[in-house]
């Protein structure tokens, strides 16, 4: 521990007293924390792991069950646009 020597040595004393008794307190918050949250992150972790597995797409899933390519409406947009080029 570094000490300071601008300050009288009870101070110093005084310092080192309160440093210890903060890390004492970080220390009992920390563990405190640590067993709060260790069963909630567990059961999100595996909650996670559970949805992804039930979620995971085939190898075809391209999530477009109409069963039409993706952009294709039937729709004649190139007519349509040639007509909007005429019309200028």
């Amino acid at each position: 521990m570094r000490k300071r020597e601008d300050v009288s040595k009870a101070v110093q004393e005084g310092l080192e007293s309160y440093a210890a008794t903060q890390s004492t307190v970080q220390l009992s918050l920390a563990i405190e924390f640590r067993r709060m949250w260790k069963s909630p992150l567990e059961d999100e972790e595996a909650l996670t792991t559970t949805q992804k597995s039930d979620s995971t797409p085939t190898a075809n899933d391209d999530d477009n069950d109409s069963g039409e390519e993706e952009g294709d409406d039937g729709g004649d947009y190139t007519a349509m646009a040639d007509d909007e080029e005429e019309d200028a």
